[in-house]
């Protein structure tokens, strides 16, 4: 657009914003600053905690309305470093990663709501397989539990509206980021939070004290005693599955950067994600995500049409040495871990018909007789073993035929928009496609034997990597005298 005198722009009916003059701005931060100044010191009179919690907030919104985008970085640290925590603790009824990102929505609500130039993001479909999923799982079933007046408690709620969550972790990641360069520093970031687990989780199979207590003190789960007893890791998500499958897509992520683009993460994150990612699977023990990893490197691999490059040689003796490295130093763990699935003296893992049996005499029946609707949200405490295993069973189990039909529909939507993106477009975006791809079929085939779609960290990394695929070029300032829009 042409530049225009100030006289014509009046006579096309433009104003000028109001601008407020400098002695009065200065004026008003120095009041805002001091009422939030009494306000931390009152509360400092009352709580302490509450003091440093409120002072903490109003960092974070101030930095946020600077910079949006750091709120998706807090809640990325949120998701791989909280998640495992036990509820209720430190904040009450909620995990801290569930407050965070209710924190972060609100904030990032009032910053959509004043950026008004924004281009609208394009969907390209998966509006409609995320209807349809909360449609199946939250809001069918949802009704169907409170006409029928079961006794549902908190857990019951926060499986019910566990899509919602994903919804509004979707929005915050589709429309904060601005740019490609925004984009890739969190998927960066998501990377660098990945390794962390990774590392705590090697030093939890050292049996380092601080490490240990530490985890039993913010971590102690279920799973983390048993670990002790069986050879078996947990780290900041407390439960080694999850861990495993967590480790997992952090590789797939790491692998297909590093055979299409490797500049864009850096050789030096690829080597130090890679090696720490591949160790702590290896401690995990998780078959679904050893086996999980191979088949997403070969499919990844595949999409990506790069075979017996330099890159992937050079990546898959990094993969192979890690676990050479990593098998030989816990080597005890590793064959309790094989003695354990293989003793027996059959050719099937322990754990899978272990699961078959669970399956067949337990669940299955269960569920056979409320096969419709479902037959409560969680599993009920006083089932003797209080996990279906499977993805599929799980759904059933909670949501019925209708909430297991919307899954899969929402797989099979989610994976032909991705198609459709990866495509039609090239580079970065092409790359973060065939991710998505990859870890959507990956998940698929390990929810027959875990239910890895409501793993936390898992399933919240995933939501991020659709959301970013949707996401546009960020902020376009229509500009009224000057420039191109």
């Amino acid at each position: 657009m042409k530049h225009l005198p100030i006289e014509d722009m009046h006579k096309i009916g433009w104003r000028s914003p109001t601008v407020v003059s400098k002695p009065r701005r200065i004026a008003l931060q120095i009041g805002l600053a001091c009422g939030v100044g009494v306000m931390i010191g009152l509360l400092l009179l009352v709580s302490p905690l509450l003091a440093i919690g409120c002072t903490l907030l109003v960092i974070v919104i101030v930095a946020a309305l600077q910079k949006p985008v750091l709120l998706c970085y807090l809640t990325v640290m949120a998701i791989a470093l909280t998640s495992g925590m036990e509820r209720g603790k430190p904040i009450p009824l909620l995990r801290t990663n569930e407050a965070v990102l209710m924190l972060t929505a609100a904030i990032a609500f009032i910053i959509v709501l004043t950026r008004k130039n924004r281009y609208p993001i394009r969907f390209h479909g998966l509006e409609v397989a995320i209807f349809i999923l909360v449609l199946g799982t939250t809001i069918i079933p949802g009704s169907y539990y409170l006409i029928r007046g079961s006794n549902l408690f908190f857990e019951d709620a926060v499986v019910l509206l566990a899509p919602i969550q994903y919804l509004i972790l979707f929005w915050i990641f589709a429309y904060l980021p601005g740019s490609n360069r925004e984009r890739v520093g969190l998927i960066k970031f998501m990377l660098f939070c990945g390794a962390i687990v990774a590392i705590v989780g090697v030093l939890q199979a050292a049996n380092v004290g601080f490490v240990i207590d530490f985890l039993r003190n913010w971590y102690g789960s279920a799973q983390f005693a048993e670990a002790l007893r069986v050879n078996r890791i947990t780290s900041l998500l407390g439960a080694w599955n999850a861990l495993g499958i967590f480790m997992m897509i952090n590789l797939l992520i790491v692998w297909s950067f590093g055979i299409s683009r490797p500049h864009d993460l850096g050789w030096a994150l690829i080597l130090f994600v890679g090696g720490a990612c591949i160790s702590c699977l290896v401690l995990t023990g998780s078959f679904a995500g050893m086996v999980g990893l191979i088949f997403g490197i070969a499919l990844a691999t595949r999409l990506l049409g790069v075979y017996f490059s330099r890159r992937n040689i050079f990546l898959f003796f990094i993969v192979l040495i890690a676990i050479v490295i990593s098998g030989t130093i816990f080597r005890e763990q590793v064959l309790y871990r094989w003695n354990q699935q293989f003793g027996y003296g059959g050719a099937v893992p322990e754990t899978l018909v272990y699961r078959l049996n669970l399956w067949e005499s337990f669940y299955w029946p269960v569920i056979k007789n409320n096969l419709v609707w479902g037959t409560n949200p969680t599993i009920p405490s006083y089932y003797s073993w209080p996990y279906t295993e499977s993805q599929f069973l799980d759904l059933l189990f909670s949501f019925g035929i209708i909430g297991f039909f919307s899954f899969l529909f929402w797989n099979a939507i989610t994976l032909r928009t991705l198609l459709q993106r990866f495509y039609q477009h090239g580079s970065f975006l092409r790359t973060v496609s065939s991710i998505a791809i990859t870890i959507v079929v990956v998940l698929f085939v390990d929810g027959f034997t875990n239910a890895v779609f409501s793993y936390s960290g898992v399933i919240d990394y995933l939501w991020i990597i659709l959301a970013l695929i949707t996401a546009q070029e960020g902020l376009k300032h229509r500009q009224l005298v000057g420039g191109n829009i």
